[in-house]
């Protein structure tokens, strides 16, 4: 990189630039080639400990030099931490993480991203994170304490083998009023899971839960639904919920028919989203009498597209022209 001028100045335009900006090149370079600035010159030396993104991949081979450039990104930063993301580190970095977590909690983090290869229960400063926007767990115990009213900014939850206390949990997402985007997969066992959110707008589950029922969401235009294969087997229809009115896209991954209850409340569901306008099915076999209801009560749709498998392709054409007879 050639930071002098072509003049006989040998100005330095790059370091002369405004501050916010330079913060914004150091933002488009990872975090290490970030800290490597600071021997470009002895203006550079301490740019990137104002770096408000942080984000770190763990390297199995290189735990140690992590842990030390943790430990020093850390100690030398200064401003506000927006984003911080800490990827696959293994179980013996367990208590500088309860470290690093203490940290940042009075670094107005609205970004966190944390992923761990062993479950790792966080600790109760992390539920001090007021200013956080977009949460992202993979593996963790989730556990707030008793006083904990809910992240009050929070906008995305992406919670991936999350472990709670259900009940806790749905006053936690209802403790959320901002909360637009939900997805969850394979986290703690729901009896009854009660979706409540006067932000959501979209809304993804796969996982474990005898029923599933919408209340409030006034803004929901969206809902995935995948059924992977440990969806309980007992999986029932819950007591009615409001008409979906503002429900624009069903997705359902892994649909089984002979799952009665499941297809059951897949119907009920389609049923009370009168304004669907693209509805996703995903099957390992064909139902027409399936397609026949969904085309009866999906009046909004106005195309259908199905993707036979090669040894059911021959039954395609004849599939059609039944279809053809549905209302």
């Amino acid at each position: 990189m050639n930071m002098r001028s072509g003049g006989s100045s040998g100005a330095d335009r790059i370091s002369s630039l405004p501050c916010d900006l330079l913060q914004k090149i150091l933002g488009c370079l990872s975090l290490d080639d970030a800290v490597r600035t600071s021997v470009l010159s002895t203006k550079w030396r301490y740019k990137w400990v104002v770096r408000s993104e942080l984000v770190f991949d763990y390297n199995i081979n290189k735990e140690l030099l992590l842990k030390t450039s943790i430990y020093k990104v850390l100690l030398m930063h200064q401003g506000e931490v927006h984003k911080f993301s800490l990827l696959y580190p293994s179980s013996n970095l367990f208590s500088d993480i309860d470290n690093w977590i203490l940290f940042l909690s009075n670094k107005n983090v609205q970004e966190l991203s944390l992923a761990f290869l062993t479950c790792f229960r966080l600790p109760s400063h992390l539920f001090k994170f007021q200013d956080l926007k977009h949460l992202e767990l993979n593996s963790c115990k989730f556990h707030p304490p008793p006083n904990f009213k809910g992240f009050r900014s929070l906008v995305t939850l992406n919670f991936q083998v999350v472990t709670f206390e259900p009940m806790s949990f749905q006053v936690f997402l209802s403790s959320s009023p901002l909360l637009e985007h939900v997805l969850m997969v394979c986290c703690s066992e729901f009896d009854s899971f009660i979706i409540e959110g006067p932000n959501l707008k979209i809304f993804e589950f796969s996982g474990r839960a005898n029923s599933l029922c919408f209340r409030r969401t006034p803004l929901l235009e969206e809902i995935v639904l995948g059924m992977p294969f440990n969806m309980l087997e007992s999986f029932t229809v819950p007591e009615p919920q409001l008409t979906l009115d503002n429900i624009k896209i069903l997705n359902f991954k892994n649909l089984i028919f002979t799952m009665v209850d499941w297809v059951a409340y897949v119907l009920d569901l389609i049923n009370r989203c009168p304004n669907i306008e693209r509805l996703l099915i995903t099957v390992n076999k064909t139902e027409t009498e399936f397609l026949k209801h969904v085309l009866a009560y999906a009046t909004k749709l106005e195309k259908i597209y199905i993707a036979t498998s090669a040894d059911i392709r021959h039954r395609g054409m004849k599939m059609m022209e039944e279809m053809k007879q549905f209302p």
